[in-house]
């Protein structure tokens, strides 16, 4: 038996969120996720490497997603 490809489980989780009528997209919280380890200082190319990507997808793709408080905040927090 073939294994399911990462798309076809991701489809399938999308569809089932939709069925429940969350008011979220299931790849909202990897986005989420990718986001927060890069507030909580995990290293990027670990981060990249759980969510089963590449570094440059990490941070092309999901980082793109904090906005200008979230920066700030890490920031601030680095410098205490």
């Amino acid at each position: 038996m073939k294994a399911a490809s990462h798309s076809a489980y991701g489809n399938k989780s999308s569809q089932y969120f939709r069925r429940l009528g969350l008011p979220f997209k299931i790849y909202d919280l990897r986005h989420a996720h990718a986001g927060r380890m890069a507030l909580k200082g995990i290293d990027p190319a670990i981060a990249a490497r759980s969510q089963g990507h590449s570094l440059k997808v990490h941070s092309d793709i999901y980082l793109h997603y904090l906005g200008a408080d979230q920066l700030r905040s890490a920031f601030l927090e680095k410098l205490r």
